[in-house]
């Protein structure tokens, strides 16, 4: 890799040689220096690479982080630096700028704010710095390239569920509870859209309820009991993520709505990750579905797109990871054909 990040140096010299002499307008003095950091950045024998994450607190972001690890030293990253701004979007900016300074040659980004960080790849696309968007996409500057799932395909599964074991009721008669995440996570709005796009397209799915909880356990806690109070015959809940299931679960039983899978009285669960203890309700008939993500193919693949830039390979500008619908049919072969992160055999 050293080897041709020295080639790829040469060819970014030769590039800045060329345009002096192709450009009619003469370089500025804050082009120059730019140009002589990028210079100097891939020529100083030393490939470093920073990941800033939202935060590392759950099971799948310490996967993805640790794949990411993993995947960066064994394509030859000589400098790994992880960091975690516990969903602070002003600690966020501070440590990719951070990250500029150490003199990364790429910068991944799990965004704890879509919109917020944009000034910190603002600064990172003047200091010539690629940004590899993780998981989360990022809504300003310019990436280099976007690493995620197809959300809006992974919340229009969930809905797709929950209308093919429906199928048949009349129009209108099964309620839903729509509980909204972090709308600054691009990949929870878009898990939203697509759970309403679903629902349009079966008859018999009719979202009663939409609440925006900012993933706060209490807040959906508040928002399951209250919704029964207005539709006690509620019949499916979707949240954007698995770990959100345990406040509703602690909420059907305290307002004596829980019920396991097969009974008539049973509140379909749907949700996105594939977390194990989720996996796991399923066999228990807890909830329903669960759509694994790979977080292994995040780290993995973010580390991947970096060796490459660092290599001279070009990017796509989206990479799409795979999805896997888990439900308590399929969810023990998959796990033992190891295909999915939440569950080994």
């Amino acid at each position: 890799m050293k080897k041709m990040k020295r080639v790829l140096l040469l060819i970014v010299i030769a590039l800045m040689a060329s345009a002096l002499v192709a450009c009619s307008t003469p370089a500025t003095a804050d082009d120059n220096s730019a140009n002589d950091e990028v210079a100097k950045r891939l020529g100083d024998g030393v490939n470093r690479i920073g990941f800033a994450m939202a935060e590392i607190t759950g099971q799948a972001v310490q996967t993805e982080a640790q794949a990411f690890e993993d995947k960066a030293k064994e394509l030859g990253f000589d400098d790994v630096i992880i960091l975690s701004a516990e969903n602070s979007v002003e600690t966020q900016v501070t440590q990719i700028k951070d990250l500029i300074t150490s003199e990364c040659d790429v910068i991944c980004v799990y965004s704890a704010d879509a919109d917020g960080v944009v000034p910190a790849v603002q600064a990172c696309n003047e200091a010539g710095i690629p940004v590899i968007a993780v998981d989360r996409g990022i809504n300003g500057g310019e990436i280099y390239c976007t690493i995620a799932s197809n959300n809006i395909s992974d919340g229009r599964d969930v809905a797709n569920y929950f209308g093919l074991m429906t199928e048949g009721e009349a129009e209108d008669s099964v309620k839903v509870l729509h509980i909204i995440g972090n709308l600054s996570s691009t990949a929870q709005k878009e898990r939203a859209d697509g759970f309403r796009i679903g629902c349009e397209n079966w008859g018999q799915l009719e979202i009663v309820d939409e609440v925006a909880t900012d993933a706060d356990a209490d807040r959906i806690y508040n928002a399951v009991v209250d919704a029964f109070k207005v539709n006690p015959d509620i019949k499916a809940i979707f949240v954007p993520y698995d770990q959100l299931l345990s406040p509703v679960v602690s909420a059907l039983k305290e307002i004596g709505m829980f019920y396991p899978a097969g009974d008539p009285n049973h509140v379909m669960l749907g949700a996105v990750d594939g977390a194990t203890e989720q996996l796991e309700w399923l066999s228990e008939g807890i909830n329903d579905i669960s759509i694994s993500l790979d977080f292994l193919g995040f780290g993995q693949t973010a580390a991947s797109v970096a060796a490459d830039y660092v290599n001279g390979i070009s990017s796509n500008d989206v990479v799409l990871t795979k999805s896997i619908v888990c439900t308590a049919g399929n969810v023990e072969y998959l796990a033992k054909a190891g295909m999915l992160w939440g569950l080994s055999e």
